[in-house]
């Protein structure tokens, strides 16, 4: 596996110190440097990198405003954001950043990021072996496991929510949760929730939380006495 790589810093020694690193790893090609926004947004599109790694404070476009346009374009693109301010991780991951570097970074934490990055990589090319098949209306289908964000039953249907569709099926919430594996989990009597895809969980009621996803308005539940659980067991998915 070679990961595609641009480097994106206004500064050109910063851009020789990251480029003499990454030219080091034998799994990894630098297709690219750029120094500003528009130049992110150009190479982005015609280099198509697996990972790209993004000084915040470049001339033009920053790079959080950048990383936006990309991410809609390009949702399994790995950001890394390789910057000296801290203040900026919040909106770093609200676009979905694989990691974020502070500078001065050295060598070894470079390396933390790729072996990261290589294994989601791996994990997510596995993931497209996997398939759910269910009925629906009267049609066969085959669902990739890590499309799916969340399963809901309601109204005595179940609806299967990727970032594309809202799927019916004629399987009962019991039937398709034997079918799956370690990375969903019933969180309520009416969801199955995927650990890997959760972004962020807010209070509902007294006795329940929304769970929210990427790339979908549609939210599902969890149950006060299993957030804990379910919170764990995301955090050690992630760490996987």
């Amino acid at each position: 596996m070679i990961l595609r790589t641009l480097i994106v810093d206004d500064q050109m020694e910063m851009r020789k110190i990251m480029k003499q690193i990454l030219d080091e790893v034998p799994y990894v090609r630098v297709v690219g440097e750029a120094k500003n926004g528009l130049e992110l947004l150009d190479f982005s599109l015609e280099l198509s990198p697996d990972i790209i790694f993004i000084d915040i404070e470049i001339p033009g476009i920053n790079g959080i405003e950048a990383a936006k346009e990309i991410r809609k374009r390009d949702p399994d693109v790995h950001l890394v954001f390789a910057t000296g301010y801290r203040d900026y991780a919040g909106e770093a991951f609200d676009v979905y950043a694989t990691d974020y570097i502070q500078k001065p970074y050295s060598r070894e934490r470079i390396m933390q990021t790729l072996d990261r990055v290589k294994s989601l990589m791996k994990k997510e090319k596995n993931d497209e072996e996997k398939l759910l098949s269910i009925l629906s209306n009267r049609t066969k289908r085959y669902i990739k496991l890590g499309d799916i964000l969340f399963i809901e039953s309601r109204n005595r249907k179940i609806y299967i929510f990727t970032a594309q569709e809202e799927i019916e099926c004629n399987e009962t919430l019991n039937e398709i949760h034997g079918l799956l594996d370690q990375r969903f989990m019933r969180t309520h009597k009416s969801f199955i929730v995927n650990l890997d895809r959760i972004r962020c969980v807010k209070p509902m009621t007294r006795t329940s939380y929304s769970v929210y996803f990427d790339a979908i308005e549609q939210t599902a539940c969890v149950s006060k006495d299993l957030l804990e659980e379910m919170v764990e067991r995301a955090e050690n998915m992630s760490k996987r």
